[in-house]
């Protein structure tokens, strides 16, 4: 499954880069990850067999529509939902991750925060993502 996933990631890494949205799909992501980590309702509606994908997809709609998540984290989460991928989320989300980091050209990575701020450091450097990318 670490293939699909890395897929999966890698496609959108590739399309939230040409339209310059990485930031911005990174950070949607991590917040509905977190609503998943932290609903068990919400989890448990995503991997219930039960539900089909049509339910899936219109409350998917629902929901991505009041958090108002850009097109793009919009699409590949519901690419997740028809696919029945939604249980691999973080996996997905880490792929990501990694794609980003490839893509910026930062290796091995300790990821913090100082104050609103990412902050992904390496041995040699250490760069700051906000409003603006600094070095």
């Amino acid at each position: 499954m670490a293939a699909i996933a890395n897929r999966y990631a890698r496609a959108l890494a590739d399309v939230s880069f040409k339209l310059g949205q990485h930031e911005v799909v990174e950070r949607e992501l991590e917040q509905f990850g977190q609503m998943l980590d932290g609903n068990r309702e919400l989890s448990a509606f995503y991997a219930d067999p039960a539900i089909n994908a049509v339910r899936k997809k219109a409350a998917t709609s629902n929901l991505l529509a009041r958090l108002g998540f850009c097109k793009t984290t919009g699409n590949f989460i519901h690419v997740l939902v028809e696919r029945d991928r939604m249980g691999r989320f973080n996996e997905m989300l880490e792929a990501f991750r990694r794609g980003v980091r490839d893509r910026l050209g930062i290796g091995p990575t300790r990821i913090s925060w100082v104050g609103s701020s990412r902050v992904w450091a390496t041995p040699s450097t250490t760069v700051r993502f906000g409003s603006s990318c600094s070095r």
